[in-house]
């Protein structure tokens, strides 16, 4: 989608991870690729920033972001993030952008990125990521299939989101994405999006040996979600199915009338 208006801009992040793909915009001016909304390159000036049809990062630029430094990925994290934060930007380009940027998750050094600045990589950047494609954070069940990648997670499995839920159910039912994305939704089928029981992305997919320990996804999901309750002074009620009735090894959504 055209923007508005073509804004001129200071590139921050490390010029090796701007790779040119050649693609002739007029004469001595190529485009970087920089995802659905890319930069165009020549000589002389600053890029200019317009809409890039070539869309999403070449494998050679992944490879680039894995290799760069902590510092380096997170100036180009917070330069990506910030490159659809204008007025001019749309709730779609912003969800464009987060589904691009998904692809960057394996290659994050997320013990250095989360040390450098745990605010942006535990609030900002953890919502940004959980966008679809529309740029909102509201699914439906509709959108929540094993066909888009989506499962739901036992009773068991989603009992750190049911704070607000009816004590004795049912019970909100938990989504999770294989690129990270995680949703929350109630018994009326509505998008929980409020703190302590909303869904937050996952930097590392939860299994039995990364959710304990110094698993990835215990380091970088749960204790960071931890430390932010206790911040804002929250302490998140765990509700789940009775185990000796197998139902804790169900979904929550089997319950819902």
């Amino acid at each position: 989608m055209q923007r508005s208006s073509a804004a001129i801009h200071q590139r921050t992040v490390p010029i090796k991870l701007i790779k040119t793909r050649k693609t002739p915009l007029k004469k001595g001016c190529y485009s970087g690729g920089r995802g659905l909304y890319g930069d165009i390159f020549c000589p002389g000036d600053n890029p200019i920033k317009y809409t890039d049809p070539m869309g999403l990062y070449t494998d050679e630029e992944i490879d680039d972001f894995e290799k760069s430094t902590t510092e380096e990925q997170m100036d180009f994290l917070k330069s990506e993030y910030g490159s659809v934060q204008s007025p001019d930007s749309t709730d779609t380009e912003r969800g464009a952008k987060a589904d691009e940027m998904r692809d960057l998750r394996s290659g994050m050094r997320l013990g250095g990125l989360f040390a450098l600045d745990e605010s942006f990589m535990n609030e900002v950047l953890r919502d940004f990521l959980n966008l679809n494609e529309a740029g909102t954070m509201n699914y439906t069940m509709n959108d929540l299939t094993v066909n888009n990648g989506w499962t739901e997670m036992s009773s068991f499995g989603s009992q750190y989101h049911q704070t607000n839920a009816p004590e004795n159910g049912p019970y909100n039912a938990k989504f999770v994405n294989s690129d990270g994305r995680e949703v929350v939704v109630n018994s009326n089928q509505q998008t929980v999006l409020d703190y302590p029981d909303k869904g937050t992305f996952n930097y590392v997919n939860g299994n039995a040996f990364t959710s304990i320990g110094s698993g990835g996804h215990k380091l970088y999901d749960m204790n960071p979600y931890d430390r932010l309750m206790n911040n804002m002074g929250i302490t998140p009620i765990l509700r789940s199915y009775p185990v000796w009735t197998g139902s804790v090894w169900r979904v929550n959504s089997d319950y819902w009338n």
